[in-house]
């Protein structure tokens, strides 16, 4: 995924989202190791086996993800 992210920083984006669910745990943690961090959130967007789950917005904090980048 940092690969990923690279590219599109490399080729002039400047700001970069991803969007998942509070229960995709796995994601949340590797959005967070990667630099982004919550940036809007809407309660009980998604339903799984019977549970209410939240719609996640992320956005790259691109100062972080450089510094992570360089360690």
């Amino acid at each position: 995924m940092a690969a990923y992210i690279r590219y599109f920083l490399d080729n002039g984006q400047s700001e970069l989202y991803l969007q998942t669910w509070s229960g995709n745990f796995r994601m949340l943690r590797c959005a967070e190791k990667l630099g982004f961090m919550e940036c809007n959130k809407i309660a009980g967007l998604r339903i799984v086996r019977g549970e209410k789950y939240d719609g996640l917005t992320y956005r790259l904090n691109v100062k972080k993800f450089k510094e992570q980048e360089e360690h």
